[in-house]
């Protein structure tokens, strides 16, 4: 009796570690092309949580190239919006609206067809120095030439 439950057992043990590695490959991944400029010398102050329609949070950062982003369903997803964060604070500011769909297709990586362009400057309404700083940000068209070089580099990252 004692046999035939460890065989039982290490049978269903077996099939549920395949149906989760199944479950896993049945996901994809996202990269966004980041590119951040600066126009003064200082640190950046914010990274951006960007949140999608089905709930999905990840965080971008001006001082990263990309961000890939693993895990997520197949199917059109939409980012809904985008929140400035205090780097130091934690807090966060205004919520941007925004409408940038792609598609996730299973066991595939895909480019984001929008850039996170951020640039730091200096705060116009403050003196000449570089304490007195804002972050600006917007989504601007990705190149193919990008696209293409980050869907080479990331095609075996699931």
């Amino acid at each position: 009796m004692k046999k035939v439950s460890l065989v039982l057992m290490t049978t269903l043990m077996a099939g549920g570690i395949a149906l989760q590695a199944q479950a896993e490959d049945a996901t994809g991944a996202l990269v966004v092309p980041v590119i951040g400029e600066k126009d003064i010398h200082a640190d950046y102050i914010e990274k951006y949580r960007v949140v999608t329609s089905e709930g999905e949070v990840f965080y971008l950062r001006a001082n990263q190239d990309k961000l890939l982003v693993k895990g997520l369903q197949p199917g059109t997803h939409t980012i809904n919006s985008v929140e400035a964060m205090d780097i130091d604070k934690g807090k966060l500011g205004a919520t941007n609206p925004v409408n940038i769909e792609f598609t996730i297709e299973e066991g595939k990586v895909t480019v984001l067809p929008t850039t996170f362009e951020v640039t730091l400057k200096r705060n116009p309404d403050w003196a000449d120095d570089d304490y007195h700083v804002m972050q600006e940000w917007a989504f601007v068209t990705t190149t193919d030439e990008t696209a293409d070089q980050l869907a080479a580099t990331y095609s075996n990252a699931l």
